[in-house]
């Protein structure tokens, strides 16, 4: 090798190892940025496991450093060091193994913990059943190398507000930055969300997503709750959009017996309006038809929740309800099995937070007639007390008439009474009955000829146990003259059980006594029962309803329509929907038409009123994640039928993996304009849409992958 070449040699090879050295030192000096990243990336996907779900059970959330899961009497090996950064608690009635019921306590607290020389947050899972149980308990790490204390730090003293934000949720219909607040109510229907902000420290020296010091934000709960009934399996929350009055499970029950005849297209509009409303909604939706046998409409299985923000799946729901026909006779027992009963005939999984029933007449037929379960062994009852909770299939009701399928059957009305009533009147679900035809318009009146007994002939005399129809057949004795005060029994019917069963003045606990005296031949009731307040007593256990207003503002709290006019279901049905998600905006985050999970947050940058006035609620979020794939914002409507609103994405520059691909939003089935909103120095973009009270909007932010 000559001198010019070990020179260049030379000069070479010292290029090379300081281009070598510096891209050593830039990998050294990433790696624990890239280690922290990770190490959020984790934290992150734990704090989703658990933390959503927690909130979405919690009837009640409080914030004190020393809060114990256990109280007092915690298990051995438990870890409740450190303070108390949240703690959740809910009750659930079960059955206790024998015959009787008791309450399971659960109590979970989120736990900023010193182990070693790591600050952990830890889940802390305690239970007991019944009031004077024991604890059982488990605890996990939920997330590592948290930042440590800012300063003194007392165990059980220092609330640990670095580490976890929680707050109070705004009221739905007042969801304006106006300090209006939802005071914790665990017996409301719908609980409120819950926005929980979580600090994490991956450990890099680069804060947010350089891998250090990260907050993230989730709102979680918002669910419909309620006792749970104690034979009933339903303990998995519903997740709801954050703070929106709008999602949840809702059935619609149709009634498509063949008297609907010539009106059934005007009932298949009716319904198909009903699941325009909820498309693109955070709603579980399922339609159930039925005549003389009931189906889950759109599918061959024994129910069918549509995910009403999925277009593929509204588009066949819809279809199901085309093919509807009218025909077979009015059996409402099978309707509501398929509602609240698996097809073995255990409690469903799902107890929907509203049902509403449609139908055009009284019950004809009932299980023992007509049966979609298929389980003949569940349709005669074994109960020991006619009109206990719980007591379904009710025993056989001794002389009542079977039903024939065409006139009033007051055994079916029995059999479907004692399958609802356990969720009559409960917070878990409510019911909504609408009425139309003339057999059911609350100006008409009953048929006369469907008010029979057993021989065929208008009702009895003296008492009767939940009969709508005003009479009996179990006091009824043709060969004996009744006396004052007509209590008399004939011989082998249940007047023990009566006198038993019968222990409240009014109806409610399943018995009533008629207190009209009675003349010579006693072999008519003193009164009809009208169909609608039959159906009333059915659905709301009450003999009245309110009226609905002309512009339907009152629409959440009248439970009952009714209308002779078929042309007039469209609006009520449509209303009822409104009721539940008029003047909402769900967002939606999608890539290639599926929901993303990484976190998007969105922002009402402006609310204008129809005047162009700024009204109160800028600055309200909802986030899209991996547990709620779609967020609602509510609006109010002070002046005006339309807001225009501004929404923005607020962290769309925190995303390195993504570039937006445009908006599109609808209303129902139709599709909306908006005008686009630039956000200064970003690729990204918000947008303007108009919203009015009587819809609700959908709109999807799409993005591609960089």
């Amino acid at each position: 090798m000559t001198l010019i070449e070990l020179l260049v040699g030379i000069t070479l090879m010292a290029l090379l190892t300081t281009a070598l050295c510096g891209g050593l030192v830039v990998i050294l000096r990433q790696s624990g940025n890239t280690n922290g990243r990770l190490n959020n990336s984790r934290s992150e996907q734990a704090v989703d496991t658990y933390l959503p779900t927690d909130l979405a059970s919690a009837s009640a959330v409080t914030i004190g450093a020393g809060d114990s899961p256990c109280e007092a009497a915690c298990p051995t090996g438990v870890n409740v060091d450190g303070s108390s950064a949240l703690m959740l608690t809910w009750d659930t009635v079960i059955f206790n193994g024998t015959t009787g019921t008791t309450t399971k306590y659960t109590r979970v607290s989120y736990r900023y913990v010193l182990v070693g020389s790591d600050w952990q947050l830890v889940r802390v899972e305690c239970n007991k059943v019944g009031a004077t149980g024991a604890y059982t308990c488990a605890n996990r790490a939920v997330v590592h190398n948290l930042p440590a204390p800012p300063g003194a730090f007392s165990p059980g003293t220092t609330v640990p507000s670095w580490v976890i934000q929680v707050s109070i949720p705004l009221d739905p219909l007042d969801p304006g930055n106006t300090g209006t607040t939802m005071a914790p109510n665990p017996n409301a229907v719908t609980k409120g969300a819950q926005r929980v902000t979580v600090t994490i420290n991956g450990g890099g020296s680069g804060a947010g997503a350089g891998g250090g010091v990260n907050r993230i934000s989730l709102s979680a709960g918002g669910t419909t709750r309620g006792t749970i009934p104690a034979n009933s399996t339903s303990g998995v929350p519903s997740f709801t959009a954050a703070r929106s009055r709008c999602g949840g499970n809702i059935v619609l029950v149709v009634d498509r017996s063949g008297s609907i005849d010539g009106d059934m297209s005007s009932v298949i509009g009716a319904v198909k309006g009903f699941i325009d409303t909820f498309a693109g909604t955070p709603v579980k939706l399922e339609i159930i038809a039925f005549s003389s046998m009931s189906f889950a409409v759109g599918s061959t299985s024994w129910t069918n929740y549509t995910d009403m923000l999925n277009p593929s799946l509204v588009t066949a729901l819809k279809s199901g309800v085309d093919a509807l026909t009218a025909s077979g006779g009015t059996n409402y027992e099978d309707a509501f099995l398929r509602v609240f009963k698996n097809q073995d005939g255990s409690n469903a999984t799902i107890v929907p937070d509203m049902v509403v029933f449609f139908t055009d007449g009284v019950p004809t037929v009932n299980r023992t007639y007509a049966d979609s379960s298929g389980n003949a062994a569940f349709n005669s009852g074994t109960g020991p007390t006619i009109g206990t909770v719980g007591d379904y299939p009710p025993p056989a009701d001794m002389t009542l008439p079977a039903p024939n399928g065409y006139a009033f059957s007051q055994v079916s009305y029995n059999r479907t009474d004692s399958l609802i009533k356990q969720y009559r009147g409960s917070n878990a679900t409510r019911f909504v009955g609408v009425g139309a035809g003339d057999a059911i318009d609350q100006a008409g009146s009953p048929d006369v000829s469907e008010f029979i007994d057993s021989s065929g002939s208008p009702g009895g005399s003296g008492f009767h146990y939940n009969y709508e129809r005003g009479y009996h057949t179990s006091g009824q004795s043709s060969t004996k003259l009744y006396s004052s005060p007509y209590n008399s029994w004939k011989t082998g019917y249940l007047k023990a059980a009566y006198d038993a069963g019968n222990i409240t003045a009014d109806s409610s606990d399943g018995w009533r006594i008629n207190g009209r005296s009675f003349s010579a031949p006693y072999d008519y009731s003193s009164s009809m029962v009208p169909n609608q307040v039959m159906l009333s007593r059915l659905l709301t256990a009450s003999d009245t309803w309110g009226k609905l207003n002309a512009d339907a503002s009152n629409v959440r709290q009248v439970n009952m329509y009714f209308d002779g006019d078929y042309s007039k279901l469209p609006g009520i049905l449509s209303s009822i929907a409104l009721g539940e998600c008029g003047g909402t905006l769900t967002i939606q985050t999608q890539l290639n038409g599926a929901a993303i999970g990484d976190p998007f947050t969105y922002q009402t940058t402006a609310i204008r009123s129809t005047t162009g006035a700024v009204q109160p609620g800028s600055g309200t979020t909802v986030t899209t994640n991996s547990t709620s794939k779609s967020g609602t914002f509510d609006f109010k409507f002070s002046s005006g039928q339309y807001v225009d609103v501004d929404i923005v994405p607020y962290n769309a520059s925190d995303s390195s993996t993504y570039a937006p691909a445009g908006w599109s939003c609808t209303s129902g089935a139709n599709g909306r304009s908006v005008t686009p909103v630039a956000i200064s120095g970003s690729p990204w973009q918000g947008f303007t849409v108009r919203v009015n009270a009587n819809e609700s909007v959908s709109c999807i932010q799409k993005v591609t992958l960089k």
